[in-house]
């Protein structure tokens, strides 16, 4: 297994990026994934319209400056992250999440 989806958390446990590794987007797997990926991303810019950073389709992060707009972007990369979840028990020999705590500094 060698492919990998990594989700960032923020010090608050907000997911700010999702990042694809190694994912081979012509398996059922990876193209499942870049599929949610990049629903969660236009649901970002159109419904909720924020800023969404994704320069290909096996990364996005999320600016989180808009703090009334938490629960919204919650549940779209949350909803996102079950549906990463669901991929990851169909096809446990090819897919792995793991999630990272990114530390910086709060302002």
């Amino acid at each position: 297994m060698g492919e990998k989806i990594v989700l960032h958390r923020d010090g608050n446990g907000r997911i700010v990026e999702v990042s694809m590794e190694d994912v081979d987007l012509a398996s059922v797997s990876g193209t499942c994934s870049a599929i949610l990926l990049r629903a969660a991303a236009e649901a970002l810019r159109e419904y909720i319209h924020v800023a969404v950073d994704q320069p290909s389709d096996e990364r996005l992060s999320v600016d989180r400056s808009d703090v009334h707009l938490d629960r919204e972007i919650d549940a779209i990369l949350e909803t996102l992250n079950i549906g990463l979840r669901l991929v990851e028990k169909e096809y446990p020999s090819e897919l792995a999440i793991s999630e990272v705590e990114d530390v910086g500094i709060k302002v």
